[in-house]
């Protein structure tokens, strides 16, 4: 939608610098995780600055799309400073224009958390992956603590209008829904952080 491109393309130039705290004590470490298993074609929804690029288990034939130009150029030039070429397309992760049973692999980090419609992007996600494909989703979710949940719409009153704030979407639920079958789940700070590790069933 263009109001999302907007608000990550205003970002862009300090996105990685916003998400620096975060970045150094948590995801950094929980990107591999999610990014390691990867193989054949595969495809990461909302590559943003392209943080995950580095990460990819050598000879994937790696396709990346985000809904930000701006976001994009900064993936390219991440991808440029390591040597890669890498497929890096801007598409909306609800409306891809590829066709159906395209990759082998999805990888997801950290993004359905800020797509309104998280259905429709789900749907499209499936459409594009082979047969018994794998998926791997890194995502933001409610807490089990009433507490947690608390602080953390307490933050989204600050992160929430710069980029977005879906924190209250029942994220695992609406991919279990979109005929994922979860073979792994892990989870990290009162379950708001979870990697699910899936299998397609068409």
């Amino acid at each position: 939608m263009p109001w999302e491109r907007a608000r990550y393309d205003r970002v862009a130039a300090l996105y990685d610098l916003m998400e620096w705290p975060l970045e150094r004590l948590v995801f950094a470490r929980l990107r591999p995780l999610a990014v390691e298993r990867a193989s054949g074609r595969v495809l990461e929804v909302g590559v943003g600055t392209g943080k995950n690029l580095p990460l990819y288990p050598g000879g994937v034939e790696l396709t990346g799309i985000d809904v930000s130009p701006a976001m994009l150029r900064r993936a390219r030039e991440r991808s440029h400073a390591e040597g890669g070429t890498r497929d890096l397309r801007v598409m909306d992760a609800r409306d891809m224009s590829f066709a159906d049973n395209r990759f082998d692999t999805v990888v997801s980090c950290l993004v359905l958390c800020s797509i309104a419609e998280q259905d429709r992007a789900l749907n499209e996600m499936r459409r594009v992956l082979v047969p018994g494909g794998m998926a791997v989703f890194l995502e933001h979710q409610r807490s089990a603590s009433p507490w947690v949940n608390r602080l953390l719409r307490l933050a989204g009153m600050v992160t929430g209008p710069l980029l977005g704030d879906s924190m209250q979407a029942d994220t695992e639920s609406n991919i279990r829904a979109a005929c994922f079958a979860v073979n792994e789940r892990r989870t990290w700070l009162a379950e708001t952080l979870r990697l699910l590790v899936c299998t397609l069933e068409k």
